[in-house]
């Protein structure tokens, strides 16, 4: 259940449009085994690099459309510790969850209320979400480090708008 690393280390520039046969929904979510095992990835490469060449930052990103169902090697414990051992350490991390409490499940594994939102899982939506998301990554990127919670706002203003609509929708079918 560990993840498959796609793309290690590569300039955003060269980073190509991921297909289906990069990537591929397998029904679950081990939203957890994901999560631990990328931490600790990126923690060994930190750990490895030569001086100068450590990334300086370092931002979680994690969208879901699924709640956790088939983690085996890392708990909500192992979990929380991990994130909140690392924001310490100046790491971000930001939670989005499509049509699922992105709040409450953040918190669950240590990631707070003001880097985490619930998106629309359509195009729309999806589009809303990552904007936002490469907007508070150039902010992070490009300032001192920090993002605040406005990355966000266009999210929950979509989401307000559009999700009770969709969800609906979704039982329906």
């Amino acid at each position: 259940n560990i993840p498959t690393v796609i793309v290690d280390r590569v300039p955003i520039r060269e980073v190509s449009d991921l297909t289906e046969r990069d990537y591929q929904v397998q029904g679950c979510t081990a939203l957890l085994d994901a999560l631990g095992g990328s931490m600790r990835h990126i923690e060994r490469v930190q750990r490895y690099m030569p001086e100068g060449h450590k990334a300086s930052k370092v931002i979680f990103v994690i969208t879901t459309d699924g709640l956790e169902n088939s983690s085996r090697e890392y708990t909500y414990d192992q979990v929380r510790s991990e994130v909140e051992r690392h924001t310490e350490c100046g790491w971000e991390f930001l939670f989005l969850g499509a049509n699922i409490d992105a709040i409450g499940e953040a918190g669950r594994i240590g990631i707070c209320p003001d880097r985490a939102a619930t998106y629309v899982a359509d195009e729309l939506g999806s589009k809303v979400m990552y904007d936002s998301v490469a907007e508070a990554t150039c902010l992070m990127a490009c300032s001192s480090g920090r993002i605040n919670a406005d990355w966000k706002r266009a999210i929950e203003k979509d989401e307000t708008a559009r999700g009770k609509k969709h969800r609906t929708r979704r039982k329906e079918r």
